[in-house]
């Protein structure tokens, strides 16, 4: 059985046709278990009384469904599946009404299998992670066997993501429609790195660095402190920012691929001339953080650079990255601290 839903409405006027409520019901809460296709549950109405108490209501109460092909129900509260979907179920007493959304599913269950390839080597892939999000909201997972072939039982009808993901190839998601056993076959491409963000027409020397663009990628500073150097790098120029003596600077710069494409983080290097420096790597894919890194990197005393690598299973394609660096600044001497990034490797 479902888990039981919830879900409670204010009272709302004009319900024309219900039947006139106790005087002193000022809300309905429905409660039942959501019915598969073709089994009944019984739903109840719950009214909630001026005193705070609340009871049952059997009578002065009319039911309705929203969608009768995908769940019917009875002038008692009857609710029956009819079909795959998403439906509403509401009670109404006077001006007052409450209702209960849910997703009827089938009770059959049907096996989802197929295969993965390399879409470079042109192989088969064992190993390969792929996970089934079946329409009762439920996920299945399984590993490739040895010839890259995955089965997995018990998918309910109706919508179904399957993902595929391995370590080093961008995830693969395909949406289907299981009513009888289904086939779904993925093919795995590795990112395609992009030449590398290495600021190399940046001119002159300490002007302020807002934003830059190369390679169908965008830069931009998101902190106002931020400027060129063209003494340094490897090779020069890069971006950088200044720590005073002894006092905690930060900065951050925001990548974005053009026309909104989804990319991947595979690594970067990061500067810092006496002190250590602390890094924060986030992707943002589909609205949501999608990871973090975060470490700090040791004083580099101008040897320049500690590369900041991706792991294999953090290539998640995303919308965004933002990079922030913080320093506290050299506690000693004469010369403020300069960090900064160079030599950003992205993926398509």
């Amino acid at each position: 059985m479902r888990l039981l839903l919830i879900l409670a409405a204010a009272a709302i006027a004009g319900c024309g046709g219900s039947p006139s409520a106790p005087d002193d019901v000022k809300s309905l809460i429905v409660v039942g278990t959501p019915p598969s296709i073709g089994t009944s549950t019984q739903f109840t109405a719950l009214a909630v009384h001026t005193d705070g108490t609340t009871a049952p209501l059997t009578a002065h109460v009319s039911w309705f469904s929203s969608n009768t092909a995908v769940a019917t129900v009875k002038d008692d509260g009857t609710v029956t599946g009819v079909s795959v979907g998403s439906v509403e179920i509401s009670a109404a007493t006077g001006g007052t009404r409450g209702a209960l959304t849910f997703e009827v599913t089938s009770l059959l269950t049907f096996r989802l299998s197929g295969s993965v390839s390399d879409g470079t080597a042109f192989r088969r892939m064992p190993g390969v992670t792929v996970v089934a999000k079946d329409a009762s909201g439920a996920s299945i997972s399984v590993v490739t066997d040895s010839n890259g072939n995955y089965a997995i039982g018990g998918i309910v009808a109706g919508p179904a993501d399957v993902t595929a993901r391995a370590d080093g190839y961008i995830p693969n998601t395909v949406s289907t429609r299981v009513s009888g056993d289904t086939f779904v076959n993925f093919t795995l491409a590795r990112p395609t790195a992009c030449p590398v963000l290495g600021f190399d027409d940046l001119v002159p020397n300490s002007a302020p660095f807002t934003t830059w663009s190369a390679c169908g990628f965008t830069v931009t500073a998101t902190t106002s402190n931020w400027n060129v150097s063209t003494s340094t790098g490897r090779p020069a120029p890069f971006i950088q920012f200044i720590s005073p003596l002894a006092v905690t600077t930060a900065g951050e710069v925001a990548i974005t691929a053009a026309g909104g494409a989804k990319f991947t983080f595979q690594s970067l290097e990061v500067y810092s001339s006496s002190t250590a420096v602390s890094y924060s790597i986030t992707g943002i894919g589909s609205g949501a953080t999608a990871f973090v890194l975060q470490n700090t990197t040791g004083g580099q005393f101008g040897t320049f650079f500690s590369p900041v690598r991706s792991p294999e299973t953090v290539l998640t394609p995303i919308d965004a990255l933002l990079i922030r660096l913080s320093n506290p600044g050299p506690p000693c001497c004469t010369t403020p601290n300069p960090m900064g990034i160079d030599n950003i490797l992205l993926g398509r």
